[in-house]
């Protein structure tokens, strides 16, 4: 419930129109959309894996660059040593975009499986249908 509580609250005191927020949401969208076209694409989807992973485990220097030089590009020093800000906007929504590259090769691997089952129903037919037709005509 006070975890509730924070995120509330960080919410509700960090001033959204900031350009290097609107900045980083745009990126994370720019993301989402790339992920969407690429979903054929899994070479490009896996170098996006690959990407989102390195700058989610950088967070942490990312958090600490930022406390230090927030007024730079910050109205407001955002960055605590927790990392709950940076959390919030930086990792979270890379972790989410990872998570949608996961549920789009989730996607793609069940299409894959149902169109082997169902070569392979067309297949059994096939052999059923030959061996009843040599039946037939014996």
């Amino acid at each position: 419930m006070a975890d509730l509580q924070l995120f509330k609250q960080v919410i509700e005191k960090v001033d959204w129109t900031e350009p290097w927020l609107l900045a980083l949401m745009g990126f994370h969208t720019a993301v989402f959309v790339l992920i969407i076209l690429s979903r054929r694409h899994q070479f490009v989807q896996a170098t996006l894996l690959a990407l989102l992973g390195i700058l989610c485990v950088a967070g942490e220097s990312v958090n600490q660059w930022a406390a230090i030089n927030y007024r730079k590009f910050a109205a407001h020093q955002y960055f605590d040593a927790g990392g709950f800000f940076i959390s919030l906007v930086y990792s979270a929504p890379m972790i989410f975009n990872c998570l949608a590259i996961v549920v789009s090769w989730l996607y793609v691997t069940w299409q894959l499986l149902a169109d082997l089952a169902r070569a392979k129903a067309k297949q059994r037919y096939k052999e059923y249908r030959s061996l009843t037709d040599n039946k037939k005509q014996k």
